[in-house]
């Protein structure tokens, strides 16, 4: 009897165990259940629209040399192959065709710098969101209301940080006289000379995307829906120290050296932008990585934003047009998160909205530079 007796408890902590174990089968069936009834797929979002007179893509010269890096891209008159697509500089070394020192009459000047985000990496002259936003201010019935015609001039440099940028911007400033200045934030436009790098870094997009086109792919509904948001908010609430968002955190946030260098561009182009003549406007790129309210960049965006503000400077925040995307249907590439044409079209959209909300007097286009010269007539 004792031994039997003293055998019970073990007999029932296995029941309890098996109980429990089916309780949670159960349960994951239910929810399983419930998630193939309520939970579809997200739906590819429309494609946003491309002016009519878009250009046709050009057709790429396999003689023309390949270009690799900035080296290369920050050449004058230079032309080439970048990224499988054509690239052209002018004589400014600016990507696109030249362009008269003054502006012909009527014609309003914008002028936007930034990195390769801005000038468009991997993908074509005419795609890039510049170009886009050209196109889109300049389409006939535009042109019927308000009689003014539009020359966006693409800055952006593939490898600049924001000092470069402003460098560069500066250069433009002077030479064309654009009307108004954009300036193209991308996330590592902090990257100057007092970047601190983690050691032992480690880019955790392409383990990231892995894992989510993997929970993409699974049979089960309820792992398709809670995984990739599990996932999202871990990598927000916990970064891995060594990767590449810890490291922008950090660099943003607990270097004063790099931050210093990050507001005195932003110095820079507050200071352009109030010279006589002209308005300034920073532009936001979202980073294609998670699209949805837990996007591991959210907090540097917001960052910048105030700090351009505090400048006097305007701010379009692009988050809000690509919320809720697939992200990597809108890369350059497989292993490139670059924005691809559609990216590029969902900036230009953003960045005409933010235009077009500039006091009318910023829209109009410039004086000729005769006009604005002081007169040396005898009185």
């Amino acid at each position: 009897m004792s031994t039997r007796a003293g055998r019970r408890p073990g007999r029932a902590w296995l029941v309890r165990i098996a109980l429990a174990m089916a309780s949670v089968l159960f349960a994951l069936l239910g929810a399983e259940g419930v998630a193939r009834l309520l939970w579809q797929p997200p739906e590819p979002a429309a494609p946003v629209a491309q002016p009519a007179a878009a250009p046709p893509q050009q057709a790429v010269d396999p003689e023309l040399p390949v270009l690799h890096g900035l080296l290369d891209l920050a050449r004058m008159d230079v032309e080439g192959i970048h990224k499988g697509v054509y690239f052209r500089s002018n004589s400014r070394r600016l990507r696109g065709p030249e362009y008269a020192r003054e502006a012909a009459p009527g014609v309003l000047r914008i002028a936007i710098t930034g990195d390769s985000v801005t000038m468009g990496s991997g993908v074509e002259e005419s795609d890039a969101y510049s170009q886009v936003l050209e196109r889109r201010l300049n389409e006939p019935a535009r042109l019927e209301s308000n009689g003014r015609r539009v020359e966006v001039i693409n800055v952006g440099l593939d490898g600049v940080n924001a000092l470069d940028a402003m460098v560069r911007l500066a250069d433009v400033v002077d030479h064309y006289q654009p009307r108004v200045l954009v300036y193209g934030f991308t996330i590592n436009d902090i990257e100057g000379r007092h970047y601190a790098k983690q050691p032992g870094r480690e880019d955790d997009s392409a383990v990231f995307w892995e894992k989510a086109r993997a929970a993409a792919n699974s049979p089960s509904y309820l792992w398709r829906a809670v995984w990739p948001r599990w996932m999202h908010l871990w990598s927000k609430i916990f970064p891995p120290e060594h990767s590449y968002p810890r490291e922008l955190e950090l660099n943003y946030f607990d270097n004063p050296a790099a931050a210093a260098d990050f507001a005195a561009a932003l110095d820079r182009f507050a200071a352009l932008s109030r010279q006589p003549e002209h308005c300034g406007l920073v532009l936001l790129h979202t980073h294609l990585d998670d699209l949805d309210w837990s996007h591991r960049y959210s907090e540097i965006y917001e960052h910048v934003a105030r700090l351009a503000e505090e400048r006097g400077l305007p701010v379009a925040r692009s988050f809000d047009a690509f919320d809720g995307r697939d992200a990597r249907s809108l890369w350059v590439g497989q292993f490139d998160p670059h924005p691809n044409r559609e990216g590029h079209a969902i900036l230009a959209e953003v960045l005409e909205a933010a235009l077009l909300a500039l006091p009318p007097a910023c829209l109009e286009p410039a004086p000729p530079a005769a006009a604005l010269a002081p007169s040396h007539e005898a009185h």
